[in-house]
């Protein structure tokens, strides 16, 4: 029964796409049939207009005119002239990217295995020594902070004590 079910390798999108491509084949076949017969055909040619323009705009790579495209045909929504200036921009950078090589940085000299050396031989007692006199330090700064506030303590006491007095 494996052979009834095959794994689909492509997204919703692309197979969405695939489908309108059918569609769009089979509406012009009815087309030329209905022209064959004389029926009006108004409807269904709109009907391939439309979808020729979406599988158009499918391939735009400008986004803003496909943000247009959809809202004006789908929603009725009117944009301002403003939109027509940013698309016009979107596609002069798009040239421009098109045009432009790509800047890429060729690789540094690569050094084989054979000139890499790595010392494997560590010596302890180093690394050990290195640890015990930053231990030291850190402990003597340690000491030094308590040492400070010990004496910020004592230096209020004095003012306090001094105002009882009086």
């Amino acid at each position: 029964m494996q052979y009834l079910v095959r794994n689909d390798t492509k997204t919703p999108e692309q197979r969405a796409k695939i489908n309108k491509q059918k569609d769009l084949k089979e509406k012009k076949r009815l087309l030329a049939k209905r022209k064959e017969y004389g029926v009006d055909t108004s409807s269904l040619q709109q009907l391939i207009t439309k979808t020729e323009d979406e599988l158009k705009i499918d391939k735009d790579p400008n986004i803003f005119r496909r943000i247009k495209y959809y809202g004006e045909t789908y929603d009725d929504t009117k944009f301002p002239k403003e939109l027509d200036d940013i698309i016009k921009k979107e596609d002069d950078m798009i040239k421009k990217a098109a045009t432009t090589k790509p800047f890429i940085k060729k690789a540094t000299k690569t050094i084989p295995q054979s000139e890499v050396k790595i010392d494997y031989n560590l010596d302890i007692t180093k690394i050990r020594e290195e640890q015990n006199k930053a231990q030291k330090a850190l402990d003597d700064y340690e000491q030094l902070v308590k040492d400070q506030k010990k004496a910020n303590k004592e230096e209020n006491n004095k003012g306090l004590a001094g105002l009882l007095v009086l």
